[in-house]
């Protein structure tokens, strides 16, 4: 399944630098109902229209839902997730590859020691709100 999946994203992405599957779907994990999370890698801003025309076609390619995603626009917490716990099924650039992988860590190293002191309150106060 991986390679229609990056034949029909550089199909209509050539400029695209990296595309990473996580989720159930390809892993011991997948159920029948499993849908197909892919985010991707590319340096440039991917329009409404062009993000659901892949989309649909990747749907209709593996009978599954499909759930995509520009790695860029996403919260930090889930590119982290993705690049620990999902595969990258291809990769044309890997300096840029790397390299975003080297930003998003540094993002939540970042994010992890500002909430920090937020967390800690909360442990003392034994409570969120109040």
């Amino acid at each position: 399944m991986d390679s229609l999946i990056i034949k029909a994203i550089i199909a209509k992405l050539p400029d695209i630098q990296a595309i990473y599957r996580y989720g159930s779907a390809g892993s011991v994990y997948e159920r029948k109902d499993s849908d197909v999370d892919i985010a991707f890698l590319i340096n440039r801003t991917v329009s409404f229209q062009e993000m659901s025309e892949l989309s649909l076609s990747l749907a209709q390619l593996t009978s599954k839902d499909v759930d995509l995603h520009n790695m860029k626009d996403l919260p930090v917490t889930l590119r982290v997730q993705i690049i620990f716990y999902g595969v990258r099924i291809y990769c044309k650039d890997n300096v840029a590859a790397e390299a975003y992988d080297s930003y998003t860590l540094s993002d939540y190293v970042r994010l992890n020691e500002e909430r920090h002191f937020i967390l800690e309150d909360i442990r003392q106060r034994e409570q969120i709100y109040g």
